[in-house]
C-alpha cells in the first residue's frame, strides 16, 4: 500500500508499505520508468519522492534494493492537481459543544480535520466544499489543522472558542443593541453571524 494515495503534481513524499526492507540493504522506488533513493522507515516500510509531473495521471510504483531487483507487485498512486482550502466559516465557535466548519477550497477529495487535538473525517460535499464538526473544549483561540489527500497536518485558521451566555431578550434602542441575560463582566463583544465582532459594554 502506498500513503497518501494522492499527491499533487509537484510530486512529494509518500510512504510505501509490505514486503521485508533489511537495514543493511540501500532502498530505491521505481514510479513507472523513473527511479527515487528511497529511505528504510521499519522493517515494513519505506519513504520515497515521487517525482514531479506536468499532468494528471496515474503510476505504478516499485520497490526494490536497485534499479534492476524491483518488486515484481506494484501499487498505484495518484497525481492530481493539489488541494487548497482559502477560507473557513465560522471562525468563532461555542465551547463544550460541537460546531460544523465549512471549508472553501479546490480540489478537495480527502480531507481530514484537527482541531484542540482531535482528529476527525470531513465531509467532502465536491471539490469546492468541505465540512468538519469541531468541539472547543476551552475559551481559547484554537488552530483548526487539515490534512488533504493523506498528507501532513497544515495549519489553515485560527478559531476563536468562545464561553457561551444565557441570553433572555434583546432590542434595538436607537441605533444600539441591548441584550439581557446572565454574563460576567468581562465581556468586552458582541459577535454576529459567527464573523462580525462590535465592541460591547457591560
Amino acid at each position: 500500500s502506498i500513503k497518501p494515495a494522492i499527491v499533487g503534481l509537484t510530486g512529494g513524499m509518500v510512504t510505501v508499505q509490505g514486503g521485508a526492507f533489511p537495514a543493511d540493504l540501500e532502498v530505491v522506488c521505481a514510479f513507472d520508468g523513473t527511479i527515487s533513493q528511497g529511505r528504510r522507515l521499519s522493517s515494513t516500510s519505506v519513504s520515497c519522492a515521487a517525482p514531479p509531473t506536468g499532468l494528471a495521471d496515474t503510476v505504478q510504483v516499485r520497490v526494490g534494493f536497485s534499479p534492476h531487483t524491483l518488486s515484481a507487485t506494484s501499487t498505484s498512486l495518484n497525481y492530481a492537481p493539489a488541494g487548497r482550502v482559502v477560507d473557513v466559516a465560522p471562525t468563532v465557535v461555542a465551547s463544550g459543544q460541537a460546531t460544523e466548519l465549512t471549508l472553501i477550497g479546490t480540489n478537495l477529495r480527502d480531507v481530514a480535520c484537527r482541531f484542540d487535538g482531535v482528529v476527525v473525517e470531513a465531509q467532502v460535499i465536491d471539490a469546492n466544499e468541505a465540512r468538519c464538526a469541531v468541539t472547543g473544549r476551552t475559551a481559547k483561540a484554537t488552530v483548526l489543522e487539515v490534512s488533504l489527500d493523506g498528507a501532513l497536518y497544515e495549519e489553515v485558521e485560527s478559531i476563536s472558542v468562545v464561553d457561551r451566555f444565557a441570553l433572555s431578550s434583546a432590542e434595538v434602542l436607537g441605533d444600539e443593541l441591548v441584550v439581557r441575560g446572565s454574563f460576567t463582566d468581562s465581556i468586552t463583544s458582541c459577535i454576529f453571524d459567527g464573523r462580525d465582532f462590535v465592541d460591547a459594554t457591560v
